[in-house]
């Protein structure tokens, strides 16, 4: 994620926050101290020839003659790779540059580190990708830095006006409910994000070429001319700036695209909660804030103070508002577990023996760290574990303790007396810093957490990696995780649970990654908006949901991942809308026929895999059940326990060696509900289907619903409900 940091004053003078921060593309990378990270890798070419496989046949043979014209001494005359014209030009290989997209699977600091150290220039970085320019001369040197898995030639842009579609459209099954009609119409949805310039005049920078298409023609702002000076003009939204909430938004709007839209770019604890204000008093149902804050509370979700963005959270939620948080990507810039001193100096080991958390800065480069740990926070006695952040350079047996503005407060249990340190630090010239945690007076606490906004940590734990405000504990929020549309992995910086209080965290995963018009990004910021796009396609198809409500008709509906459900990677799983068209039930035995339709995408994982139509039956008492399917294509046949059409736990299923016209499932059953899944594999192809069941389905009642008389507005309305037969147990109408 790209992270700004501003510091400010909190409203109750406690202690100073540091780091307002956008969760999104990618690290800022330092430079810590590192392995070389060059490896010899052998990836294999298939038997063609390629010296370098992983560059490409192109690119590889650029290297190639690379290195043969430094055996001659001179430049050489080649083709230019991406050339429109295939036409020669004379390069000098060890001085010209060469724009490169990579990607890598591993630690990002570990691969920008190698690309530097091979003479790159570095763009962007992201989770597993990144843009630099590197000597022709070094890409043979390239192909074996240590994780890389792909690179070619940068695209040329071609620009080309119109609307581009998220591809976690499709990923969530939103496509299905648009179809239907479902696109969020009616529905207010808010996007909160941050200021990242002292004005508070950006967040939203290119937002006003995008209204009409991408973005609603009309939108609504709440924008800061300076902190505490809201105005109504966009312009306070929209100077230049990184555009981080427009990115957001456009992903929102692809997934809600006929909802209103309302933003506003905050840079304070009290503006934030003022715009949240603001947003009820307009009637927004779904606010979006992919943002993360340092801690405001002991770690059960709760604060005790009234401005916190937790608390802000909770007003939101208690007012009406779904509130949808990125989790972060703080999977590896956070330590967590019990305080460790072996050597009983008072300093704690990380692992035994090291004391140290170490990194690399730049001259002029910025580091933000934050800690908490187990002690009271608020009443008239506060904390007493008083433990301190010391900043140290040329860590080792001569290091040098830097001062620096934090890290160094009383706990000593008064009032204002709170579990938390902080420090950011400018680097006034290059070198190797270590973080350092000392208990200064006053028992152990039982854990300590640790978190960096900057960089990630060389000793850091999986898990307890949430911020505030996605630590809340309202059941009105989620906070969401990243993974990839294309393959459904979890990515590896996204925040992880539990909390220090146990509870699990993520809620929900969404897609990360997704092309909008601004571009392709990674981050739980971008997965954040598609899970609110979802809240307010369930908010108009039930307009009378609660948050509660919303956040979990989400999370029942989620294709579920990990064991057990929920869990501290996935939450309760990577959101995905139920099937709206193409769900029936079974009124006792008999043949159904239908049409597999484009309308009726089977999910397999993350990707939709041919064409499904579900059936859902009761049975009343144990009885063997035959289901016989047959097409004009090749079939698949699932029974699911119960009525969720996509996640029912498949009991049982027939394939019939995969190219088979028909698949047949017969089963004895216990008492209960469950739902057929007939299956095509052919995802190109369309056809006819005959599903036949029988052996004793239970015969669903027929519901009528009668008025007790004219109904005016004001007074009470009476109906009756009938069923016809009787319902031998209570039945969902």
């Amino acid at each position: 994620m790209l992270t700004r940091q501003r510091t400010f004053t909190s409203l109750l003078g406690l202690f100073i926050a540091i780091g307002l921060i956008a969760v999104w593309s990618s690290d800022v990378v330092a430079e810590p101290s590192v392995e070389d990270g060059l490896i010899d890798a052998d990836l294999g070419d298939g038997g063609k020839g390629i010296t370098h496989p992983v560059l490409g046949s192109q690119l590889s043979s650029l290297a190639d003659q690379a290195a043969a014209a430094s055996l001659g001494g001179e430049a050489a005359t080649s083709a230019v790779p991406g050339d429109a014209g295939n036409g020669t030009d004379e390069r000098n290989y060890a001085v010209e540059m060469i724009g490169l997209s990579i990607t890598f699977d591993g630690d990002s600091d570990d691969a920008v580190k190698a690309i530097r150290d091979i003479g790159g220039d570095i763009r962007n970085v992201f989770d597993d990708y990144i843009e630099a320019y590197v000597p022709i001369a070094a890409l043979a040197d390239l192909a074996k830095v240590k994780g890389l898995t792909w690179a070619r030639e940068l695209a040329k842009p071609v620009r080309d006006k119109g609307q581009v579609t998220s591809g976690g459209v499709a990923a969530h099954l939103a496509d299905d409910w648009h179809r239907a009609g479902v696109t969020g119409a009616g529905v207010k949805v808010g996007v909160i994000d941050l200021s990242t310039t002292s004005t508070s005049k950006d967040g939203f920078s290119g937002l006003k070429a995008l209204m009409g298409s991408d973005i609603p023609a009309t939108v609504i702002g709440r924008c800061y001319e300076d902190h505490g000076k809201p105005t109504d003009g966009l312009d306070n939204c929209t100077t230049a700036g990184d555009g981080h909430g427009t990115l957001v938004a456009e992903t929102l709007m692809d997934v809600a695209p006929d909802a209103s839209l309302y933003i506003s770019n905050p840079g304070t604890i009290g503006d934030l909660y003022t715009a949240v204000q603001w947003m009820q008093q307009q009637g927004v149902q779904v606010i979006v804030h992919s943002v993360g804050w340092t801690y405001w509370g002991p770690g059960d979700g709760t604060s005790p103070y009234a401005f916190s963005p937790l608390s802000t959270v909770k007003w939101a939620a208690d007012n009406g508002i779904v509130w949808i948080n990125s989790g972060g990507n703080y999977n590896r810039k956070t330590w967590y577990g019990t305080f460790n001193d072996a050597d009983n100096d008072n300093i704690h080991e990380w692992t035994t023996g090291d004391e140290h958390q170490e990194f690399y800065l730049n001259a002029r480069e910025r580091i933000t760290f934050f800690m908490r740990w187990d002690d009271v926070w608020g009443g008239a006695a506060g904390a007493t574990k008083d433990l301190d952040l010391i900043l140290v350079k040329n860590p080792g047996a001569f290091e040098t303790v830097i001062t620096v503005l934090g890290g160094r407060d009383r706990q000593a249990g008064g009032p204002e007396h709170v579990p938390f340190e902080h420090f950011s630090f400018q680097a006034p010239a290059a070198g190797t810093y270590a973080v350092k945690v000392k208990k200064h007076s006053g028992t152990t606490p039982s854990w300590i957490q640790l978190a960096s906004f900057t960089t990630t940590l060389p000793h850091s734990t999986t898990g307890h990696s949430i911020l505030d405000p996605a630590g809340s504990n309202h059941a009105g929020m989620m906070a969401v995780g990243a993974a990839s549309n294309a393959t459904g992995d979890i990515h590896s910086y996204s925040s992880r649970g539990p909390t220090p209080d146990g509870r699990i965290k993520p809620d929900i995963v969404g897609a990360s990654g997704s092309l909008t018009t601004s571009g392709k990004k990674f981050g739980t910021s971008l997965s954040a908006p598609h899970i609110a796009g979802l809240a307010a396609l369930v908010r108009q198809q039930n307009p009378t949901f609660t948050p509660e409500q919303t956040t979990a008709y989400l999370k029942s509906h989620a294709h579920q991942r990990g064991s057990p459900v929920p869990n501290n990677t996935w939450g309760y799983g990577f959101a995905q809308l139920p099937s709206f068209v193409c769900h029936d039930f079974l009124n006792g035995d008999g043949t159904t026929s239908g049409s597999w339709t484009t309308s009726c995408k089977a999910p397999r994982g993350n990707n939709p895999y041919g064409w499904s139509q579900y059936y859902t039956f009761t049975l009343a008492q144990q009885s063997t059940i035959t289901m016989t399917l047959s097409s004009t294509l090749s079939t698949y046949l699932y029974l699911r326990a119960g009525a969720n059409n996509r996640e029912g736990t498949v009991l049982h299923d027939d394939y019939d060696s995969g190219f088979s016209l028909s698949a047949e499932i017969s089963e004895s059953l216990e008492p209960g509900t469950y739902t057929i899944e007939a299956n095509t594999s052919y995802p190109f192809q369309r056809g006819d289907y005959t599903l036949t069941v029988s052996g004793g389905l239970a015969t669903l009642p027929e519901v009528s619903v009668s008025t007790g008389g004219d109904i005016t507005e004001g007074s009470n309305a009476v109906f009756t409900f009938t069923a016809s037969p009787a319902p031998s147990a209570n039945l969902d109408v």
